[in-house]
This record gives C-alpha cells, sequence and structure tokens, in this order.
C-alpha cells in the first residue's frame, strides 16, 4: 500500500497535538458508580428495605383472601440516577421470580430514574441478602494460582489479580433510595382520588 506523503506546507498546527484515549462513537461509557461510604450506603439501604418489606407483609397479611388473586407479592419502587439507567436490568432476577414491570419515562431536567419490580413473598429477603453481601463480603478476584515451586517442592501461592470489590457492588452502588409501591384508586370515582 502507498503511503502518501507527510509534508504538507499549507497545514500549520501551532503547540503541538496532544494524545487521548479513543472513544467509540457508538458505545457510551458512564464510568463506573458513584464512589461511597460502603457500610453507611449499605446502612441506609437495610433500613429501606427492611421498611418497605415490614409494611408489605402487614398489608398482605390484612389483604382479603375472597378478593385477592395470583401469587402473593409486593412492589418496590427503587430510584437510580438517570446517569446510571442501564443498572435497572439488575433488578430483575428470574430464578427469584423478581420481575421488572414498570420504568418511569424520563422526563428533561430529570436526575432520578424511578423502576418498580415486583417481589413475591417468597424471595421477600432477596435485596436484603444483596445488600448485607455487599456490606460484608468481597468477590473472590484475589484468587491464588500455583505459579512457582517452593524449595521442598509444594506450590507456593502467588497473587495473581489485584485487591477485590464488595459483591453486588454495581446494582448497590446504583441504588439511592427504595420505597414499597402502593396503589391507592385504579377504577374509583375522582372524588375519591
Amino acid at each position: 500500500m502507498a503511503r502518501a506523503p507527510r509534508n504538507r506546507p499549507h497545514f500549520h498546527v501551532e503547540g503541538g497535538g496532544q494524545a487521548e484515549p479513543y472513544t467509540s462513537p457508538r458505545l457510551v461509557i458512564t464510568g463506573l458508580p458513584p464512589a461511597r461510604v460502603r457500610a453507611a450506603h449499605a446502612q441506609k439501604l437495610e433500613r429501606a428495605i427492611g421498611s418497605a418489606v415490614a409494611d408489605a407483609r402487614r398489608k398482605l397479611a390484612a389483604r382479603d383472601e375472597a378478593v385477592a388473586e395470583g401469587e402473593k407479592g409486593f412492589y418496590l419502587e427503587f430510584e437510580i440516577p438517570v446517569a446510571e439507567r442501564a443498572a435497572v436490568e439488575g433488578l430483575e432476577n428470574r430464578p427469584a421470580a423478581i420481575e421488572l414491570v414498570a420504568v418511569r419515562p424520563v422526563a428533561d431536567g430529570d436526575e432520578i430514574v424511578s423502576a418498580t419490580v415486583f417481589v413475591p413473598e417468597r424471595s421477600a429477603e432477596f435485596f436484603s441478602l444483596k445488600i448485607t453481601a455487599y456490606r460484608d463480603e468481597n468477590t473472590k478476584t484475589g484468587k491464588h494460582e500455583m505459579n512457582s515451586m517452593q524449595p521442598c517442592g509444594h506450590p507456593s501461592p502467588r497473587p495473581s489479580q489485584p485487591a477485590s470489590q464488595p459483591i453486588h457492588e454495581s446494582l448497590v452502588l446504583t441504588v439511592r433510595a427504595v420505597f414499597l409501591c402502593v396503589t391507592k384508586c385504579v377504577f374509583c370515582p375522582l372524588e375519591w382520588k
């Protein structure tokens, strides 16, 4: 392949150029979730989810079984920053039968996305367990590899990766608040609202 000459006397660049990392025009990378104080953020979310689940259990116990239909459960609303909107998909969990049912459209100027999930009664502790794991446990990325031998002939462990991160960090860090969703009135006269 022929190379074009680089002598262009009609181009004059003052100050030279500066190297920048490549960014794809198709893929928008928003960066890492916001850094938060791990224990304080976990405690705030544990209180919010604990309160929401307790309220939900009271409402489930008080519901009229004669008119109740479908699987017992409740709806939780999560608030997530608009910049982290992709984290909304992480709220759903098929094995636990937790279903993402609604994501409120974002209006211009809004900074928060509201996502509603259905949580069956049997999976009521799902999010609490994730938050507790985030607070107390790290991923196992710091596993040891058997790369070299000790003088006695036994393999010696050598760390292969840097320090580990909190479990479920990408989900828990993006959640700002959690509430119990309550349907007040779906089909009722205007004076009842």
